[in-house]
């Protein structure tokens, strides 16, 4: 039996609640609600930090911020704390990574994965926006995000992996392969394509976000609060809508429709990768995961964006899907995080994971044998 594919989602900034098996009834996210039916569906996922730098070195190395060192954007992954894909034994595996990775060198090939596709800044999206004759905002021929956000669908970062992501499953379909397609999508700014796909009546706010401030949160959040308070009263005069944070109610509705469709573009590019990959007569020969390097307040504690130890932003989605056929009788009840058995990766003794993760799925025995095959197992805490 040959070892099967690994395909990983990586949206930035996605919040639990944005999928139906989390309590994201409202969002119009079909393929996600589709893949979780098909999933063992992790309850209490959490980020070793909510920040796209330290949370990224975690789930690449499986080690704790403070042990890499990546305590805050834009810190390398050092050498010394190989990833997954330098940990692959089995170098039949050819492994890529395709969008943000932000964990240094964003331009080329790393650590590990021989093919590579860039989003960030100068990188292979940019060059795709120049062939379309996009002129670019910034020196260098890059492009802002702000800009990007305002382009049509066909032009979207998201619709560039997803075509990228199937020609990589058609060149590679007899595996294996280890797949991550990591969009930018939905982190700020909160504006795309699908802004108004979601009607106000959609749009639900967490409790805190209508309650009162108090001064009971730590101190440095309060700050965080004012200072993203001062921009938004910027931008109400320099943009011609709040893309980063608000202040109000209905800024607050304004800024979370937005968002929800982001979570919509992002879902139609999974679809059609997940298309892509029955299309090849791959389902059966592939895990399937999707998470999140960490939530998003989006209004929550008067807040917006992550940083903080609030759930909102530290809790994440975990969906892990194989559709083979098991054997009956699976356990299903591991706190577990980091791939590892099929290809002979050996984690370090420092690796950590996401405890108290729990299995909730119609798919509970098949998929827990994938979870068996794919990584390592931690125990609870007593």
């Amino acid at each position: 039996m040959r070892p099967p594919n690994l395909l990983v989602f990586l949206p930035d900034q996605q919040r639990t609640d944005t999928i139906a098996c989390y309590g994201g009834t409202k969002v119009h996210a079909p393929a996600l609600n589709k893949l979780a039916s098909e999933s063992v569906i992790f309850e209490r996922a959490y980020v070793t930090q909510p920040i796209c730098t330290p949370s990224r070195a975690s789930l690449l190395s499986g080690l704790w911020p403070h042990t890499t060192g990546c305590t805050r954007n834009s810190v390398p992954l050092e050498q010394g704390f190989p990833t997954f894909a330098e940990l692959l034994e089995n170098k039949d595996y050819n492994c890529a990574y395709m969008g943000k990775w932000h964990l240094g060198g964003d331009a080329g090939a790393q650590r590990g994965f021989r093919d590579w596709v860039s989003t960030e800044d100068v990188s292979d999206y940019s060059r795709f926006l120049l062939s379309h004759g996009i002129a670019p905002d910034r020196p260098s021929n890059a492009f802002s995000r702000r800009f990007i956000s305002t382009l049509p669908l066909e032009l979207s970062k998201p619709k560039f992996l997803e075509d990228h992501a199937c020609q990589f499953i058609e060149q590679h379909r007899r595996g294996p392969f280890a797949l991550f397609v990591a969009f930018v999508e939905p982190h700020t700014p909160y504006n795309g394509p699908f802004n108004e796909e979601h009607s106000l009546a959609e749009v639900d706010l967490d409790e805190t976000a209508l309650s009162p401030p108090t001064d009971e949160v730590p101190l440095r959040y309060r700050l965080i609060r004012e200072r993203q308070h001062a921009h938004a009263i910027l931008d109400r005069a320099r943009l011609p809508q709040l893309y980063y944070a608000g202040i109000t109610p209905e800024e607050y509705c304004g800024i979370k429709q937005r968002y929800l469709g982001l979570v919509t573009l992002v879902d139609r590019s999974i679809a059609a990768i997940l298309g892509c990959l029955e299309q090849a007569g791959l389902m059966n020969e592939t895990i399937i995961v999707h998470t999140s390097d960490h939530g998003d307040c989006l209004g929550a504690h008067q807040l917006f964006g992550k940083e903080v130890m609030f759930e909102e932003a530290a809790r994440v989605p975990y969906l892990d899907a194989w559709a083979a056929p098991q054997p009956e009788n699976q356990s299903t009840h591991q706190s577990h995080r980091f791939p590892t058995d099929p290809a002979g990766a050996a984690w370090s003794d420092q690796t950590t994971s996401l405890s108290g993760a729990k299995s909730c799925s119609t798919a509970q025995r098949r998929s827990d044998a994938a979870t068996k095959h794919f990584y390592g197992m931690v125990a609870e805490p007593g």
